[in-house]
């Protein structure tokens, strides 16, 4: 009985200060709150319209206009701008990001991201300002993939990296799927591109439409070529003829 009292006492104890806290921070404008408690929005200790400059504990789901700070739960959702250190248990969602993200399943950023993101299954950033000129800047590592518009820094995943502008270095098991390129990709089986300049590296398959770098693969094919061509097969594209040159083709 006397633990029982005990144990009424801490929980009442913490009511009284979790209450107390939201009576100081409330007003007419939510504002900036140092601490946000949420079971699932709206059924938190302050509205998604307030901005938590501190600690936020995400039982289920929790939404809040900007976060700085640590943000821990199950589903930790940011509709603006998050700075700090995101761990979600199955996603992270924010808008514009800096600092650290890491979910069991996946990290989603919408208006660019500086930092470290880390996922079970994967990292995704898609563009929605006004002039879709966000960028992705860092480190992207998961198990099976990372996807992004435009993405400076490095991309590692054990399936497959994609990107419309990318520059910098991509790692995968499977393959790397870029528009334009500047830098290296290194697959286990394909690396495919359109534009690039680099290095394109993989045990099986490389393509490019316009390469100026380096191709290494058991098959290389591209249309115009401005470098080196090393493998089994050697394949470039250009005015309607096809050159298929074994080993070693090289072309300046």
């Amino acid at each position: 009985m006397q633990m029982e009292g005990e144990n009424m006492k801490r929980f009442y104890t913490g009511l009284m200060i979790c209450s107390l806290i939201a009576a100081l921070c409330r007003g007419e404008d939510a504002g900036f709150v140092p601490v946000q408690l949420s079971l699932f929005d709206p059924v938190q200790l302050f509205p998604s319209e307030s901005d938590v400059m501190g600690v936020r504990l995400n039982v289920l789901y929790g939404d809040n206009r900007n976060v700085s700070g640590i943000d821990i739960g199950l589903c930790n959702d940011v509709e603006k701008n998050f700075t700090g250190i995101g761990l979600g248990g199955l996603v992270n969602l924010s808008g514009e990001a800096t600092g650290i993200h890491v979910a069991g399943l996946g990290n989603v950023t919408a208006n660019g991201m500086s930092g470290l993101e880390i996922a079970g299954l994967m990292n995704l950033f898609y563009d929605t300002s006004a002039t879709r000129d966000s960028t992705w800047r860092g480190l992207q590592l998961s198990a099976v993939a990372n996807a992004g518009v435009v993405v400076r820094g490095l991309q590692v995943c054990g399936f497959g990296n994609m990107a419309d502008d990318m520059k910098g270095l991509e790692v995968a098991g499977v393959g790397n799927f870029v528009d334009t390129m500047s830098g290296i990709q290194i697959a286990g089986l394909v690396n495919l591109g359109w534009n690039v300049e680099g290095a394109q590296i993989s045990a099986l398959y490389n393509r490019a439409n316009k390469m100026n770098g380096l191709q290494f693969g058991l098959v290389n094919k591209t249309k115009e070529i401005h470098g080196l061509q090393i493998g089994l097969l050697n394949i470039s594209e250009k005015n309607l003829t096809v050159s298929i040159i074994p080993l070693v083709h090289a072309s300046f």
